[in-house]
């Protein structure tokens, strides 16, 4: 996309199964993925800010480093992407290693070890001639960062399965697994380097230490759980489970706790009042209440005072180093928990031309973990709390379905559509407000709290924008106590960061050794903080190139798209910010061909597929950024949707 984007990946998987004797068997399965990526964040998001009508070159031919004189922030993108890079590299190994032992026909242990390691290396350099370097060695900067974690899951089970006659079947279970996840990284950064040459190889070349921090993070988890199903006739089902669980990264005092589950089914098919009826195969009923615990958004030690150090300095003399309490220790965190009613239907109907399911759920989560943000008279911003309760109410549906199949040709369709609303039932302390985070008592979690943009100050209007300290063709915005000035009480409601429903839907259709499928999938109802709008239709508008929007003019008041250009009081952007960014999209469209049998068995092979595909070839939406599902996201850090092309090649042996 820029000249020097790049991305390799190298995939071995491998697995070794035996038996040893009667009773016994082991296995062995590894999976490792080594990738390299080489990227210049900056390039394509100068290349979209610069003046198309500016000189990229200077008269003896050589590149300009700034070719719009006037704006020494928007750097030449051919310049850019050779001297602003960044190089990341991952290595991924995860596996497992079991022993399998069966006394009995009915009883069956297994002791499963898995571990799962990661390498992430981040390499990047921005030379004097890029923007950040401004031309100046003493700005080249280059840092060289990695990560690495090891985590290892040990699982114990012993299962019991039995059946008594004809009518009543036992499935049991008992086990334990034990969880450790360590991690530790190194940052670094250093400024000034005479010469490019090294790049982020040789940081001894630099002359300032900007940056220098490590760290080291370990949590563990331990499990006991049980679950028992039982069968009656075949038809009736029933699901009792338990789980006893402890994490390390909570409280003491609040890190063990139990959740349990049930459930019933009840296969309507095999009834006798349902043999007669010939169009319906499958029929299932489910119904089931459970109990989850979570402590995901906890990272470890946020329940004890972390000790950072800083340089400081006293006057004009040296820097000091000193110790600063990093973080507000929350002695009381607890899990999150989630009860949950589940009303489940699995259906399949005319010799499974058509199946699936639908859930409908109603969940309660209590004591949801979350960043609670907080006055910068406490020290600190924000402490991970349990802030309140929130209930969540959906409805998932799954289809599938032969449309049409003959000898030759089938056409497969495949539909998923969910629809979720959540609301707050409770913050802690017993408020029904709580501004600074934007939780309020009987709305979403995500809801957008913020101006409501009403339009633009006119030319008749002068006099009551100034009453606001603006002009026409500033944002006006909703005002709710009247008192001429834009506070916390005019702020409202305006939607959600989270789509109203989602969906998807594959078509496969089948030509003798021929395929062809389609996926497309959707999101609609949200909304998303445009940082393009931000980037490129910001107040001033003097300083980048801009969106191709319908700006204020007097001319253009009743239909304009964004405020007046150049002035220095826009007012309330942020309502404008705000954008809907429901779209469809076409995820791939893939074209397969599978060699004929009688082709294989010459080559000796089981499965020969070649196949060529389209990534991400067209989306559908109103939203004028690069991608509407990364509309939020910076950018320079997060790289947009792309369209490629993959060309592949299966083989068995």
């Amino acid at each position: 996309m820029t000249g020097v984007d790049n991305y390799k990946r190298y995939n071995f998987s491998a697995s070794v199964d035996r038996n040893i004797g009667k009773k016994v068997k082991i296995g062995l399965n590894m999976y490792s993925a080594y990738s390299q990526t080489i990227s210049s964040s900056e390039t394509v998001r100068q290349a979209y800010r610069l003046n198309g009508l500016s000189d990229m070159y200077n008269e003896d031919g050589s590149l300009r480093v700034f070719p719009d004189d006037a704006l020494g922030n928007v750097s030449n993108p051919l310049i850019e992407r050779e001297n602003n890079q960044t190089e990341l590299l991952n290595l991924h190994v995860f596996g497992n290693a079991y022993l399998q032992y069966q006394p009995f026909d009915w009883m069956t242990f297994k002791t499963t070890f898995s571990p799962d390691t990661y390498f992430q290396r981040t390499g990047s350099y921005a030379g004097k001639d890029s923007k950040n370097g401004k031309g100046q060695a003493a700005n080249a900067t280059a840092g060289n960062d990695w990560d690495r974690s090891l985590s290892y899951t040990w699982t114990n089970v012993l299962t019991f399965d039995k059946s008594f006659n004809e009518n009543h079947s036992i499935n049991a279970m008992i086990g334990t697994e034990w969880v450790k996840n360590v991690s530790e990284g190194l940052t670094s950064e250093v400024k000034g380097f005479s010469s490019d040459h090294y790049k982020f190889y040789n940081l001894a070349a630099g002359t300032t230490i900007s940056d220098l921090a490590s760290d080291y993070l370990q949590d563990q988890w331990m499990s006991y759980f049980a679950r028992m199903n039982y069968t009656l006739k075949g038809r009736y089902l029933f699901t009792v489970t338990g789980r006893y669980d402890g994490s390390s990264r909570l409280a003491e005092g609040h890190r063990w706790k139990f959740f349990p589950s049930a459930a019933v089914g009840w296969r309507i098919t095999e009834e006798d009042f349902m043999q007669s009826v010939d169009w319906v195969n499958n029929l299932k009923l489910r119904l089931s209440y459970g109990l989850s615990g979570n402590n995901s958004n906890v990272s470890p030690y946020m329940t004890s005072t972390n000790i950072d150090n800083l340089y400081y300095v006293f006057g004009g003399g040296t820097p000091t180093t000193a110790s600063v309490i990093s973080n507000m220790a929350n002695r009381s965190l607890s899990w999150e928990t989630t009860k949950e009613w589940n009303l489940g239907l699995d259906f399949g109907f005319l010799g499974g031309r058509i199946s699936g399911s639908v859930d409908l759920y109603n969940r309660r989560t209590d004591n949801i973990l979350m960043d609670r943000v907080m006055s910068r008279l406490n020290g600190f911003d924000s402490v991970i709390d349990n802030v309140g309760v929130v209930d969540n109410r959906g409805i998932e549906l799954s289809l599938s379905t032969i449309n049409v199949r003959t000898k030759n040709f089938t056409w497969r369709t495949n539909l998923n559509f969910t629809a979720n609303h959540n609301e707050i039932v409770e913050l802690s302390d017993g408020k029904l407000r709580d501004e600074a985070n934007g939780w309020f008592v009987g709305e979403s979690v995500g809801s957008v709290w913020t101006y409501k943009h009403i339009g633009y100050w006119g030319m008749d209007e002068i006099d009551e924008a100034a009453d606001y300290g603006l002009v026409p063709g500033s944002v006006k915005v909703l005002e709710v106590n009247g008192d001429h000035s834009s506070t916390n009480a005019d702020k409202v409601i305006i939607g959600n960061r989270f789509p109203k429903w989602t969906g998807g839907m594959t078509n496969t259709f089948t030509y003798k050794d021929w395929s062809l499928s389609a996926f497309i999938y959707t999101r609609q109802g949200q909304l998303s903080y445009s940082q393009f709008h931000w980037t490129t239709a910001l107040n001033d508008n003097t300083n980048f190139n801009h969106m191709n929007l319908n700006y204020w003019t007097p001319e253009t008041a009743a239909t304009a798209e964004w405020h007046r250009a150049g002035i220095t009081t826009p007012g309330e952007t942020d309502a404008i910010m705000w954008q809907e960014t429901s779209f469809w999209k076409v995820g791939y469209i893939t074209l397969g061909y599978d060699l004929p049998k009688k082709a294989r068995e010459k080559l000796k092979l089981n499965k020969c597929h070649i196949y060529l595909s389209c990534q991400n070839p067209f989306v559908i939406t109103d939203y004028k950024g690069w991608d509407p599902e990364a509309a939020d996201k910076a950018t320079d850090t997060s790289y947009f949707m792309t369209r490629s092309f993959v060309l592949g090649l299966n083989l068995s042996f």
